[in-house]
């Protein structure tokens, strides 16, 4: 499988479990469902708000800044396929 085809699903995955968090957190909850009604525009706010709000960036919010989940995501991708994997299992290149 290609490394670029390993990060692609491992983005779609991540954008999932960052979407299902949002959703049953505690702390948030009700973003893209509220009284019933599937309100997708409400999780497309959360996971660009941290471009426009600079506080997003600060530890205790990392959890709901979707930039860092995908930036975690793809670091943790990087460093496993270049750890177990030679470049020519991943044909890379």
């Amino acid at each position: 499988m290609h490394l670029e085809n390993i990060m692609v699903l491992s983005i779609i995955a991540s954008t999932g479990c960052f979407l299902l968090y949002i959703q049953y957190s505690p702390t948030m909850g009700n973003i893209w469902l509220r009284d019933g009604h599937f309100t997708p525009r409400g999780a497309i706010n959360v996971m660009i708000y941290p471009f426009k709000e600079w506080r997003m960036w600060k530890p205790e919010m990392w959890a709901i800044n979707y930039p860092l989940w995908i930036a975690c995501v793809l670091t943790v991708v990087g460093v496993i396929s270049s750890t177990f994997y030679d470049a020519d299992d991943l044909n890379i290149g």
